[in-house]
């Protein structure tokens, strides 16, 4: 089984990170790790952070935290894949993780978070992607419709927060969601308290995404965070 873990964050980017891009590449080749997915913040408030007069701009200032950790993790033999964890414009307090868009989706498509759900949503399939309400009953979180997510985060690791990870796996379940697994990775000591155990090792979006609907995987919980 491989290792992946698919919620990390790097400082370059996400107003919360501490870790640099480099550095969570160091942590996850020390802990055994074969990939990430860098899934850093993706919303009106860290955007705006970023301080670029352009959208053009602000995508590239976006995308460089996962460009530093690709490069890193290509340089130590840890594969490294692109996300995000975005914000819309309904279900204000949720997040979503996304996978299987490109720094030229996000490009093409100005200001995303200014979209409802069901617009991303449905950018987001087109492109072939998928879509996961991230840690979705964390306080003031509210589960949204099933008809426009792929999946949950039904286990979130982060030891600062409390994702009531028993009760989002117990819904995942009854509902037949794909579940994801995350450590939500932002400073030291967060790493590896989640992620997913893969038959293959994923080269690609595409093939972590293929893996993830066709089923061949598990997700990593610890006890004490249920």
């Amino acid at each position: 089984m491989y290792l992946f873990d698919v919620h990390t964050h790097t400082s370059e980017v996400s107003p919360c990170g501490v870790l640099t891009a480099e550095e969570t590449v160091e942590v996850y080749c020390g802990l055994g790790y074969d990939g990430i997915c860098v899934t850093d913040h993706f919303n009106a408030h860290s955007l705006a952070r970023l301080g670029k007069s352009t959208w053009e701009e602000t995508v590239e200032a976006f995308v460089s935290g996962y460009r530093l950790a690709e490069a890193a993790g290509r340089r130590k033999g840890l594969t490294v894949l692109f996300g995000a964890e975005m914000k819309v414009c309904d279900y204000a307090n949720n997040e979503y993780l996304v996978y299987g868009i490109t720094p030229e989706f996000l490009a093409a498509h100005p200001r995303l978070y200014e979209r409802t759900l069901a617009e991303l949503s449905a950018l987001v399939r087109a492109a072939g992607g998928m879509i996961f309400q991230a840690h979705p009953f964390r306080s003031g979180m509210e589960l949204s419709p099933a008809a426009l997510l792929d999946g949950i985060e039904a286990y979130n690791g982060n030891p600062r927060h409390n994702s009531v990870n028993d009760v989002a796996i117990a819904a995942a379940k009854r509902e037949g969601y794909f579940m994801l697994s995350g450590s939500d990775s932002h400073q030291t000591g967060d790493a590896g308290h989640g992620g997913m155990a893969l038959y293959t090792l994923p080269r690609t979006a595409d093939e972590l995404l293929s893996a993830i609907r066709s089923n061949r995987y598990a997700i990593l919980a610890s006890p004490d965070k249920m």
